[in-house]
């Protein structure tokens, strides 16, 4: 937030980044987080404009995984800059 990022974006980032997966539903993130869907879905889309996270659907379900990879990271802060 510090940074300028929005929060929902910002918290959402940080779960991701946290989590020992590298990735999670929307639902664990709304779990995770205490928000609305609504609010995950708002904050991965922004996410995903950014170029900060990416979307994974998992084999054999509809269920999208969003995940931060290890270069994104440093992509999104040098194309900041």
């Amino acid at each position: 937030v510090e940074a300028g990022m929005q929060r929902m974006p910002a918290r959402v980032f940080a779960a991701l980044l946290a989590s020992d997966s590298g990735s999670l539903t929307s639902a664990e993130l709304g779990e995770q987080l205490r928000v609305s869907p609504a609010a995950v879905s708002g904050a991965v889309r922004y996410l995903s404009q950014q170029h900060m996270v990416s979307r994974e659907r998992e084999p054999g379900s509809r269920k999208e995984r969003y995940r931060v990879h290890s270069n994104q990271w440093y992509e999104a802060l040098t194309n900041r800059e």
